[in-house]
Formats: structure tokens, sequence, C-alpha cells
């Protein structure tokens, strides 16, 4: 349904939206765009429905086929010619080789199961899961403008260099949370949503383990980060990016908190918490802005700004991690 609303804004106004936003040179392949936006939803539904089977080995195998194809495109096209269109083919492309590995796979779970779907089922589930395009649909928007609000301030305030020195260092920073959170995360909520149909009270048992688990995952990169994450950036891509590697070692301080914390927020899916989600999505987005008009009012340069945002937004985390643990404890 997102696609086929997307698609028709598109279709009337593609030219004066991505003018606004900068994105002229892409406003002719707006189809491309629609395209891929639902392969990317029928990806993760896939991928939701793989985590339901608990089948975690095949949902990092598309993952890999998905990248691969998705990178070898994008490079190879890239080559050719330095145009968006590559970038906008491979992401489509990768999406659908992760599909089709998927459709494969479930095919006969799917046939199946298309007999027993009726109208008072679909509206049996649309009214227990409310909660999800209810308050998970706006967090969403937050969760995505709170991720890229420091590019978007840093731009603002300091200009394009700076811009791109901290997207440099933010690639760096998100690696671990790329690599490892998200497959934690997938695999944890499938386990909690078994465990929770079962045996509320262990909940709490995986919750620690996981908890533990992450943070000694977490010290690794963030050490090295914290330590050589200047001189690992200067060398790999010049003294040019030394700065980027001084941000880098600055928010590697997040690396633990971050990874730890976001990776055990579905915990407060399984337990419908979905105001809870929306109110922390809120605090985070309401404290980064604060930070960072702050320190323009403070006159801060764009490293002690950067220290700001990582210790606010650490401390946000930790506050996230509390409100996870209570609810286990409240009700579990």
């Amino acid at each position: 349904m997102s696609s086929i609303v997307l698609g028709l804004a598109l279709f009337w106004l593609s030219t004066p939206i991505f003018t606004a936003v900068g994105a002229e040179g892409i406003a002719r392949w707006w189809w491309l765009l629609i395209i891929g936006g639902a392969a990317g939803a029928l990806y993760e539904v896939l991928i939701l429905w793989s985590t339901r089977n608990r089948t975690y080995g095949i949902i990092a195998r598309a993952q890999i086929i998905q990248s691969m194809i998705s990178e070898f495109i994008k490079i190879s096209l890239g080559l050719f010619s330095p145009q968006p269109l590559g970038l906008m083919i491979g992401q489509t492309l990768g999406y659908s080789g992760g599909i089709s590995r998927f459709l494969i796979l479930y095919y006969r779970d799917f046939k199946e199961l298309s007999g027993r779907i009726t109208l008072t089922r679909t509206k049996t589930i649309a009214m227990r899961y409310i909660g999800f395009p209810k308050f998970r649909l706006v967090g969403q928007f937050m969760l995505v403008f709170s991720t890229q609000a420091p590019i978007f301030f840093t731009s603002a305030f300091f200009g394009i260099a700076a811009t791109g020195q901290l997207s440099v260092a933010i690639m760096a920073v998100s690696a671990p949370f790329l690599l490892i959170g998200q497959a934690v995360s997938r695999a944890y909520f499938g386990e909690i949503s078994h465990i929770a149909l079962s045996n509320k009270s262990n909940i709490k048992s995986l919750l620690f383990t996981t908890m533990t688990q992450l943070f000694a995952i977490s010290l690794i990169p963030s050490a090295v980060l914290i330590l050589y994450g200047e001189d690992i950036l200067t060398m790999l891509l010049g003294q040019e990016w030394r700065t980027a590697g001084k941000m880098a070692s600055i928010l590697a301080f997040m690396i633990a908190p971050q990874l730890v914390s976001s990776s055990l927020l579905r915990t407060l899916d399984v337990m419908a918490l979905h105001r809870q989600v929306l109110f922390l999505y809120i605090q985070r987005l309401t404290l980064i802005i604060m930070v960072y008009l702050s320190c323009s009012m403070l006159e801060f340069d764009v490293l002690k700004t950067l220290w700001a945002y990582t210790i606010v937004t650490s401390i946000h985390y930790a506050v996230q991690l509390l409100v996870i643990v209570k609810s286990i404890n409240t009700r579990g």
C-alpha cells in the first residue's frame, strides 16, 4: 500500500520533490525507487517470516547473497558510468536476490497457508497488532531522522567539509552494529517471541545472557577505535581524513551502549509496549536537537559538539536499557 501511495506521489511530483532535496539527478529514475521500495518491503517481510521460523542460518546466507549481488552491481555499473542509476539498480537487484531465495525456500509454506486466510482472521490479527502501525510507524520516522540528525546539523552549523568527515566516521563506528547488532537483534527477537508464548519467566534469563554477550563483543571494536581510530582512518584514507579518525574515536564510546540497548529494544515489541518505544524515540530525537542547538549557542567547534552528542546519546541508551530491564521485572 505504501509503495502505491509513494508511486502516485512521485509520478506527479518527482521533479519538485527531488529538486527540493538537491537530488535532481535521480528525478527521472523515480520509478526505480518504487520498485526498490516494494522489493525492500517484501524482503523485510520474508526476513520476519524466517525469523518466526528461527532459521537464522538461512537469514545469514540470504543477506550475504543480497549484499554480494548489490555491491557487485553497484561497483560494476559505477565503473562504466558515474551515475546514481548504478547504485539504485544495485540496491534493487540486491533485494531481488534475497527475495528469490526466501520464496524458493518458503513456497510450500505460503501455498499451504494461503487457503487459511479469511477476512475474519485478517481483522483479528490487525486488531491484535494495531500497536505496530499506530506507534511504531511514527517511531520509525523519528528513528530515521534522529539517525541522520548529526549529519543534518553538522552540515547546517559546520559546513560540507566537516559533514564529509563525520559521514566517514559514522560509517566506521556503525560497522559493529550493522555486522553484529542487526543479526543478534533478529535472533533475539525470534527467540524471545517463542519464549513469550510458553514461559515468560525465561525472558529475563535470555535478556541478561544476551546483554552480557553483546557488551563483551562490543569492547573490542570500541577499544580499537578509541585508541587507534585516528591512525587507522588516516592510514586507509590519507591525511586529509585525520579529522574523521578523531571523530570516530569520539563516537566509539557510544558503540557499547548502542549495540547492547538497540539490539535488546525488541523486548518491548514482544511485550506490546509500543508507547514506551515511541517515547524513547521521541526522547532521543529531542535530546539530539537540544545538544546541537545548545552547542551552536555556546559556539562549540565540531569536535566539542560531537563529544556532547556522544555523552548525551550514550546516557539515553543507558536509560533505554533500564526501561527494558524494568519492563521485564514488572511483567516477568
